[in-house]
């Protein structure tokens, strides 16, 4: 609990009611904790709603052109620039606040000076919860209209005893239910992707889980491998199909779903540990967007770089974080080691865990010896982070039979850091809202630095990572991209709907204050409302149906299995007739080839193309990938390269279509068409390999 929080005050207190502003010296009282966050709620809100009026620019001329159409891409610089503004912004005032008393007593004394205490406090706070509910009806009144109704009906539930009882029941009925719906149907139904669906999922699980196929067909990790999400997935997957055989495409969609579940679970048990005092309605707020967006039913199956297969991660990190009771010798070594792992795990999602871990042990740093912190935490964590890294290559050595040489060419992390598909930033209160609240968390906390606690310290660090985290977002601003910081953000929206929160809220409102805790609440269910609905609805089809289609597509009426998977038919025959050609032509000819069906197409063959990309296409990022591709195919110099017919292609999009057009003139000086056949354009080599 806060230091200074007033007796029977809400959990994070933003809205506490009178006080007189005193305090300990250079301690913030309550008044100048609200102005704190009314200054950064107003600020950042302010800012989000100007950066909508800015021009767009096309994206840098470095993306691949066809990408840029086919993915919409615009230039997020400005974007990018203003997330890393507000990172160095905050942890400067940060660093200055915990660090210099006077700076602190400064910022003090102007937010809560005598002409912010009264009357422009009370307009300030009564109107800006109406400000978050006015934008919330510009993007979606229904939306809002149900928001407001679930957040009512959770307040009034566990604002007292009586009510609580039948609350909880309610809560714990529908998360069950809810649960269940989006688990079994998707675990019993066999997966069914109809053609638009096909081409989206093929697309995205080229470029995440064919890594461990490739792997285990002998092609070299960084060298012909390049590991997008993470190195263990992969090398995981190449030592179960080394030893077995290799996977269906149903058993690989099954794996995710398979680690969707251990998201969900791990998320549900951090919660539960976090949860102190709100009770099983807290965690059904926070819990059931989760299993909207992240279960074994929800669309990110079908996109396995929006799943637990990159978040799993995330979910552990932060796992370990909350169940930290104090920060010691033996805590600073198990952070380390746990961030070392994470790292190998996907570095993406490991780095603003591991800035998080670091922020932790600095603010100890605060309430300890400098001296022991400094000379026996830092090398134990340091140590920690190189032992993960270090056991995944002596693993991958007996695995793969190589020692990995990493590097970062052609990776995902660094050509979205440099603003590969990026949408622009969209107004949205949600999302702002939760930014602004993490940047008040850590101001609020570098102000009361000496006295927090445990459970303080280990919130900043949360925010910290959430802060962090928002660079993913601002390169690509949809709404489904927020499902991961959602996760995160759901600790405070817990903290929010403590009992005594509760109670005090309704108090509140029968005096005619809106508190603005509730109205972030309302803001949070806001933002995940559709998502759950969606993914219901969904749900339900696949129960009628007896066929899994994420997102609520139609199965396609001619359908056949293939891959354990249920295809159109036409498309289905289509991959079995290229399959069995190019089958019998390798055993004739050194060979690639070049396909939409680039995930599908190897399963069914057996034949993986010794190529620095599954698909060409796909990881073809950047203009430098490109000619990287070009580059390979011409020095590497196989006999015969197969690409789809343009009957086969004309199902693709116009995008695919054009790329590959460019792709032949850039080669035409070393290969020629030399005929059709069994759905394959056939070129043969006319030039010696350079």
């Amino acid at each position: 609990m806060h230091a200074l929080r007033s007796p029977g005050a809400p959990a994070d207190g933003l809205d506490r009611g009178p006080s007189d502003g005193s305090s300990a010296q250079g301690e913030p009282s309550d008044v100048s904790r609200r102005h704190l966050a009314v200054v950064v709620l107003a600020s950042l809100f302010a800012v989000a709603i100007s950066s909508f009026s800015l021009p767009v620019a096309a994206p840098a001329a470095q993306n691949t052109p066809e990408h840029v159409h086919e993915l919409a891409m615009v230039d997020t610089s400005r974007q990018r620039r203003a997330h890393k503004i507000l990172l160095v912004g905050t942890a400067i005032a940060a660093l200055a606040f915990a660090s210099f008393r006077r700076v602190r007593e400064r910022c003090l004394e102007g937010i809560s000076g005598r002409r912010l205490a009264a009357d422009a406090w009370a307009l300030a706070t009564r109107l800006f919860p109406f400000v978050v509910i006015v934008g919330c009806a510009l993007t979606s009144r229904g939306l809002l209209l149900r928001a407001i109704l679930v957040t009512a009906a959770t307040v009034l539930a566990g604002s007292s005893e009586r009510t609580r009882r039948w609350g909880t029941g309610a809560a714990v009925v529908v998360t069950c239910a809810y649960a269940a719906l989006m688990t079994i149907p998707a675990l019993l139904a066999t997966p069914a992707l109809p053609s638009s669906a096909e081409q989206t999922t093929e697309w995205h699980y080229s470029v995440t889980m064919s890594e461990g196929d490739r792997l285990a067909h002998h092609l070299r990790l960084f060298d012909e491998v390049t590991p997008h999400y993470g190195l263990l997935g992969p090398l995981i997957l190449s030592v179960v199909d080394r030893t077995f055989s290799v996977m269906s495409f149903a058993a690989h969609l099954r794996v995710v779903q398979v680690m969707q579940i251990a998201f969900c679970a791990i998320v549900g048990f951090a919660y539960a540990r976090w949860n102190r005092t709100g009770g099983f309605l807290a965690f059904a707020i926070v819990f059931v967007p989760i299993l909207g967006a992240e279960s074994p039913g929800s669309v990110a199956v079908l996109l396995p770089n929006l799943s637990a297969w990159r978040f799993l991660g995330l979910a552990l990190g932060v796992l370990i974080l909350v169940s930290l009771r104090r920060v010691d010798r033996a805590t600073a070594a198990l952070l380390g080691l746990t961030f070392g792992a994470l790292l190998v795990f996907n570095p993406e999602t490991a780095i603003p865990v591991g800035i998080g871990y670091v922020v932790l042990l600095g603010l100890e740093y605060f309430a300890s010896p400098k001296g022991a912190l400094l000379a026996s935490w830092i090398p134990r964590f340091v140590l920690g982070t190189l032992a993960g890294p270090a056991v995944f290559a002596v693993a991958a050595r007996l695995a793969l039979g190589a020692y990995p040489v990493p590097h970062t060419e052609g990776s995902t992390l660094t050509r979205f850091a440099a603003g590969y598909g990026g949408l622009r930033v969209y107004f949205d209160v949600s999302w702002i809202a939760m930014l602004a609240y993490v940047v008040f968390v850590i101001l609020d906390s570098a102000m009361r630095v000496e006295r927090l606690d445990q459970r303080d310290r280990v919130r900043t660090a949360i925010a910290v990572v959430i802060l962090v985290w928002f660079a993913y977002f601002f390169n690509r601003a949809h709404p489904w991209n927020l499902s991961s910081h959602y996760f995160l953000y759901g600790f405070f929206i817990i903290d929010m709907l403590s009992a005594v929160s509760m109670r005090a809220y309704r108090e509140q409102l029968r005096r005619g204050w809106l508190p603005i805790e509730l109205t972030l609440v309302m803001a949070f269910v806001f933002g995940n409302l559709l998502q759950v609905e969606t993914a219901a609805r969904s749900a339900i089809q696949t129960l009628r149906q007896g066929a899994f289609t994420p997102g609520g597509v139609p199965e396609p009426s001619a359908h056949t299995v293939l891959s354990g998977v249920r295809i159109p038919t036409d498309e289905a025959s289509s991959v079995e007739e290229r399959a069995r050609f190019l089958e019998d032509e390798v055993r004739h000819a050194s060979l690639s080839y070049f396909t939409h069906n680039m995930f599908l197409m190897p399963l069914e063959s057996g034949v993986f193309p010794h190529l620095p990309m599954a698909d060409v296409y796909v990881e073809s990022f950047t203009v430098a990938d490109f000619d990287r591709a070009v580059r390979q195919v011409r020095e590497d110099g196989p006999e015969e390269l197969l690409f789809d017919d343009p009957v086969v292609a004309a199902v693709t999009s116009p995008e695919r279509r054009a790329f590959f057009d460019r792709f032949k003139g850039q080669i035409a000086s070393s290969y020629a068409m030399t005929g059709r056949k069994s759905g394959w354009e056939i070129w043969n080599r006319t030039q010696p390999a350079r």
